[in-house]
């Protein structure tokens, strides 16, 4: 689903459905999870940021310290909350502002990333719908007993002149 609709929010009913019905999830705690997730947890999107920045610092053969990692990983978090609701070459806008925290050039390498966005919104899409699926099976716990793991009543000793269920 991630890869036809390239958006994490069409997703949310598989994945909802997926972890509940399939996987025994609790649905109030999946239907409180999985919205929150993907509106808060922005993994594809932060981690697009910090591949792109470090790209471009690469790209200006730019060496960088302990500090300017910090700096790309604070500003790629900052700027995956600010690109909640973006979609396409708005998500793009939001490498420049990491990338001017560290005073790196993103005009010229605008070009290549308009070239490889729809590959890359691809991923960044199937990334976020992964994490947060794992992620709000992590935070549930152990999912509730199958129907499938309840002894059938065909197993169970049936007393004489009653028929089984």
């Amino acid at each position: 689903m991630a890869l036809a609709t390239r958006s994490s929010q069409a997703c949310m009913p598989a994945m909802i459905e997926s972890l509940v019905v399939r996987l025994g999830f609790p649905h109030y705690r999946i239907e409180l999870l999985i919205p929150l997730g993907i509106s808060l947890l922005r993994v594809g999107q932060v981690l697009y940021y910090v591949l792109a920045t470090f790209f471009i610092a690469h790209l200006y053969d730019r060496a960088l310290d302990m500090q300017a990692v910090a700096i790309i990983l604070l500003g790629s978090i900052l700027a995956g909350f600010a690109s909640t609701g973006m979609s396409g070459l708005l998500v793009l806008s939001m490498i420049s502002l990491v990338c001017n925290f560290l005073a790196l050039p993103f005009e010229a390498a605008l070009a290549l990333f308009v070239a490889v966005e729809p590959v890359s919104d691809v991923v960044r899409t199937l990334v976020s719908v992964a994490v947060n699926s794992a992620w709000a099976a992590a935070v549930c716990g152990r999912p509730e007993p199958m129907p499938n793991d309840v002894p059938h009543a065909e197993t169970a000793p049936v007393p004489a002149g009653e028929a089984a269920c």
